[in-house]
């Protein structure tokens, strides 16, 4: 009993080794921090003193520097601290409400207040884009249906009722596990620029749930694979990752890429297919949204109409 009891003590060590990275700077905050207790107003005064980072480091991180991972982790822990009493903790976002969860999945974080019988979900990230910097309304929690580790509003309206998404932001969510927060946080960290040589492990797949970070985490591990000339390795972890995200055009591009060059055209000629149909699509969506939005007058839908409409100039400027 005390063996284990140890080693249940060193996994939770290990597990909350990073996300300890962020105590100092959530405690500067908070001791500083002098307005109102309030969730609104405490995130309007944090989401200035962090920085977007899309690859931080370590050291990056403990500074404010941050993506959308740290950030969530940044404002749970401050809003656990200021708001004693309420629940914060880090969530996974499954989808964005345009893209089916299947086909397009998220690798965005976010933080989810809990009360007995109500949800909330706060997004403080650092960036102008859809859903950064905007709190839900209380949503009742017999309106989220649970599938394994995935609660998904089950009153969604149509992407066109822009004022219904207000009350929503996100479609549906993923509870995340200190384990798997640590994860996220050394993927962040192995694609950052002082880690150039490596030197940080990769975590294994099955410290993840959420499909969009384990088709991110595949997709590392075959450019590793490719780089150490395994090309058995590199083609298994390719395939993995685009059964996870089969619409990914970024992913499909680099393993039509891989394909071509290790000599199979037919399945790169598949690849290419899929690339069509996969931007056609997502042509289709976003033009639909910019249109829906641009006719809003409102700065956070300019906002967000720049983020989408600079994503669509950049895939239309891809090639196949």
């Amino acid at each position: 009993m005390m063996a284990s009891g140890l080693i249940t003590q060193s996994r939770h060590f290990l597990y909350m080794k990073y996300i300890r990275l962020f105590n100092k700077f959530s405690s500067n905050f908070c001791r500083t921090y002098s307005g109102p207790c309030l969730i609104k107003e405490i995130c309007q005064a944090l989401t200035p003193t962090l920085k977007f980072d899309g690859k931080p480091s370590f050291t990056e991180m403990s500074r404010g520097q941050v993506d959308c991972v740290g950030s969530a982790i940044i404002t749970s822990t401050v809003l656990n601290k200021l708001i004693p009493g309420s629940s914060f903790s880090v969530i996974g976002i499954a989808h964005l409400p345009w893209l089916d969860y299947k086909k397009y999945p998220s690798r965005h974080c976010a933080t989810l207040e809990e009360k007995e019988n109500y949800y909330r979900i706060i997004d403080a990230t650092p960036l102008e884009a859809y859903g950064y910097g905007r709190i839900s309304e209380y949503l009742l929690k017999k309106d989220w249906v649970k599938r394994l580790n995935q609660f998904t509003y089950c009153k969604l309206p149509d992407v066109s009722h822009i004022k219904a998404w207000e009350k929503i932001i996100y479609p549906s969510f993923i509870k995340l596990s200190s384990r798997e927060i640590s994860a996220l946080l050394k993927i962040d960290h192995y694609k950052s620029r002082s880690n150039r040589d490596k030197k940080t492990d990769l975590p294994t797949p099955k410290t993840l749930t959420t499909r969009g970070w384990k088709k991110e985490l595949y997709l590392l591990k075959a450019t590793a694979a490719y780089e150490n000339k395994n090309l058995i390795l590199t083609r298994r972890y390719y395939i993995r990752a685009v059964s996870l995200a089969p619409m990914n055009i970024k992913l499909l591009r680099q393993y039509r890429a891989f394909l071509i060059e290790t000599g199979d055209p037919d399945l790169a000629d598949t690849i290419k297919n899929k690339i069509e149909t996969a931007s056609s699509h997502l042509k289709k969506v976003q033009e639909k949204m910019i249109k829906l939005w641009s006719k809003q007058n409102d700065n956070y839908y300019r906002s967000a109409t720049r983020e989408l409409g600079r994503r669509l100039k950049t895939l239309l400027l891809q090639r196949v």
